[in-house]
């Protein structure tokens, strides 16, 4: 996670609401389709904040090999 987090950009939140349905290990990149939130004490899934959260971010092939593993 790590990795992923150095390497992609990616938010916190987004990447502990990241699932295996929202990575394209074919054509190498991360669909943000949601984030996790801490609210009143429990952990809520939901879509970001702002429009423009919502993107496709590309995978380094470095790290392709790693996903496909584990």
């Amino acid at each position: 996670m790590i990795t992923m987090a150095i390497t992609t950009g990616l938010r916190r939140g987004e990447l502990l609401a990241l699932e295996w349905k929202h990575i394209n290990i074919d054509e190498g990149f991360i669909e943000v389709l949601q984030s996790l939130n801490y609210v009143n004490g429990q952990n809520i899934i939901k879509p970001p904040k702002t429009k423009n959260s919502i993107r496709k971010v590309s995978v380094p092939k470095a790290l392709l090999p790693d996903l496909i593993q584990y």
